[in-house]
């Protein structure tokens, strides 16, 4: 059995001792068994009440008896003779000890259920309040009353009047009990603890724990544990309210008698449910319905059948709303005997105490079981008959089991969070391999990428640039016109563009674009002397205009290419290169006079060296064209000198200065 049930058993069998030990404390206290006569009238409120002869009849005591309909005010007169429980130590006289007025004995009322006033010889001696027409009041203590020596009778009957004003449908007299003074007062704080300490506490306890279980709740919203905990602890804390209410107005009596039905109904279906969710086997959605409906069937009732519900309800309603609860403790009494984990355990004990507790507080305050003295003496273990609350003895041992559900709750989310920090953990370092590898093979793209981008740019540079000075060079053997010295000028040009071209430092270029082109046209000129190929060129002879960046390069490319294809394909007899410049663009044409067939089918897109124009064109922001004329062709290049405007400016390409630098910004 786990250690937490043994425990548990070992604390019961202590309080189930308790009893045997009270004994010692009261064995001077005497039960008086029988009343010597008993009045009940129904008066209007302000009358006082009188015994009148014909309803005068000695009666046993304790006494329960029906007299009415509830909210009429009964009035009720007992006598109670004490003369054959005194002595003559007892009266004043010789040999009483503590003077002559102190008390020797006292009478104890178990349970002053319905307040009363007490006369001893015809003098008032205690009580409590009592009900009227407009105010109820319902006392579940005890009541303890001194008889004075100085009104005790040593030559005459003792004679103790108990008059008794009440709304309820019944009257109750619990045992009352005659002895020393310092028995009674010990018996009566034995019983104030028990039946009114206890139950107070118990609701003081339920709203704190409520209070606590809230807090739960709104952190986890979703657990049902906590949201049924924090429902049961507050419904149980106004129960607990409602039922020691000492004192209420009259015409709120069929309000609070209501409340109570609701709430008892509520109370048995939050505390199943709460049962259920811990043992994770909560109700169907169809028998949640039916018990709810079934619980709260008096709440509906008894406004519409009134006061004549009550016994009905009191004797069928409340067996029904109590099987809910023992529903839910057989499926926790077979979840127990398949996992007997400590709280479940724990769980079920104090589902069993419930139930105890509940049964009996049902019989007792319903007087379907008179209370009980054996032998005349009071005992510890007559509480259980007295008619008063004893559920709230199953409070504690349900807040521990509440308690424990939250910290096993908050102990398992722990876990669950540190079980997801490791995968998190495991998954972390997976990721980091992963990006790890992602970022190896990006970085072996990104440079096999970076090597392509610069093997592509060598290849268009040779080709524009080395390629078209090799057609240059065999055009020339071609007509048959080699120069050894044109040659070696024209090989060395050759070799000197291919160290531009792989060299790692980029030379920026300084000259105006006038200069560039005029050196390309005077050594085309002189390579193409004695070919039959005449070259003419205009270059505009005004304000040098300096290029930045790599536009003059990418400009040199395109005429170098232009004028290549030119050589090649068109079987011209006459190329013109033009480089004319405006305030805004600059442009550069070449005009052939062959048949342009082949050139004209690259600029459609066909041929290697037109994709290559385009692309430096695109590059530079400049605009290519191609036309077929008459006799030849024209292809044209214009370059802005003022960039268009972009965020709202205008970023210029070229600027027109003499004698310094200018170009794009």
């Amino acid at each position: 059995m786990p250690e937490g049930a043994v425990r548990v058993l070992l604390l019961l069998a202590v309080l189930l001792g308790l009893p045997g030990c009270g004994e010692q404390l009261s064995a001077g206290l005497l039960q008086i068994r029988q009343a010597e006569s008993l009045s009940i009238r129904h008066a209007a409120a302000g009358t006082r009440p009188a015994a009148s002869g014909n309803e005068r009849q000695a009666v046993g005591l304790p006494l329960v008896r029906d007299i009415g309909l509830a909210g009429r005010l009964s009035h009720v007169r007992l006598e109670l003779d004490l003369t054959p429980y005194l002595h003559a130590g007892d009266m004043a006289g010789a040999g009483a000890q503590g003077g002559e007025g102190a008390p020797a004995k006292s009478l104890l009322f178990t349970q002053a259920v319905n307040g009363m006033d007490v006369y001893l010889n015809g003098v008032w001696v205690g009580g409590l309040p009592q009900s009227t027409q407009t105010d109820r009041y319902m006392w579940y203590r005890p009541l303890r009353v001194p008889l004075p020596r100085n009104l005790l009778r040593a030559d005459g009957p003792n004679v103790v009047l108990l008059e008794i004003s009440t709304l309820e449908p019944r009257i109750v007299i619990s045992p009352v009990y005659v002895g020393s003074v310092s028995d009674v007062v010990k018996v009566n704080a034995i019983i104030t603890f028990v039946g009114t300490s206890l139950a107070d506490s118990a609701g003081l306890f339920c709203l704190v724990v409520g209070l606590f279980m809230l807090g739960a709740w709104l952190v986890s919203p979703r657990d049902p544990t906590f949201r049924f905990a924090t429902l049961t602890s507050f419904v149980l804390a106004l129960l607990f309210l409602l039922a020691t209410c000492i004192y209420l107005p009259a015409s709120y009596y069929h309000a609070w008698r209501w409340a109570t039905y609701v709430l008892s109904g509520m109370a048995a279906w939050l505390v199943g449910c709460f049962v259920l969710s811990l043992i994770d086997e909560p109700f169907s959605r169809s028998a949640n319905g039916w018990a709810l409906g079934a619980l709260l069937f008096a709440a509906l009732a008894y406004p519409a059948l009134g006061d004549r519900a009550q016994p009905v309800l009191d004797v069928y309603w409340m067996p029904l709303a109590f099987l809910v609860y023992v529903y839910a403790c057989v499926r926790l009494t077979c979840k127990v005997a398949r996992q007997p984990e400590p709280l479940r355990v724990l769980l079920l004990v104090n589902c069993l105490l419930s139930l105890i507790c509940g049964a009996r507080d049902y019989f007792v305050m319903s007087h379907a079981i008179p209370p009980w003295a054996v032998n005349g003496i009071w005992r510890p273990l007559d509480i259980a008959s007295e008619p008063v609350y004893l559920s709230q003895l199953a409070m504690p041992l349900l807040l521990v089991v509440m308690a424990m559900s939250l910290i096993q709750r908050f102990r398992q989310t722990a876990q669950q969070a540190q079980r997801t920090n490791v995968d998190l953990r495991r998954m972390l370092r997976q990721r980091e391999r992963e990006l790890k590898v992602a970022y190896n093979a990006q970085l072996q793209g990104r440079s096999t990428e970076l090597a392509r981008v610069e093997r592509d740019r060598i290849y268009r540079d040779l080709h524009d640039s080395v390629g078209a000075r090799l057609v240059t060079l065999l055009f020339c053997v071609s007509k048959g016109v080699p120069d050894v010295l044109r040659l070696e000028h024209g090989l060395k040009g050759a070799l000197k563009d291919i160290q531009k071209i792989i060299s790692v430092d980029a030379q920026r270029e300084v000259r105006s674009i006038q200069e560039v082109v005029f050196e390309y046209c005077t050594l085309l000129e002189d390579a193409l002397a004695g070919t039959g190929l005449a070259l003419h060129y205009a270059i505009h002879d005004g304000q040098d205009v300096v290029l930045l960046a790599d536009v003059p390069g990418q400009t040199l490319r395109i005429l170098e290419e232009l004028v290549s294809n030119a050589i090649k394909h068109t079987h011209a007899e006459r190329i013109e290169i033009r480089l004319e410049i405006t305030d805004t663009s600059l442009g550069l044409s070449v005009r052939d006079s062959g048949g342009g067939a082949r050139a004209a089918a690259d600029s459609a897109g066909g041929g290697t060296g037109m994709r290559g124009i385009r692309e430096r064109a695109a590059r530079i922001g400049a605009t290519y064209s191609f036309e077929r004329l008459a006799s030849g062709s024209l292809a044209r290049l214009d370059v802005p000198l003022v960039m268009p405007a972009s965020a709202g400016h205008a970023s210029p390409a070229g600027v027109r200065a003499p004698g310094r630098r200018a170009g794009p910004a």
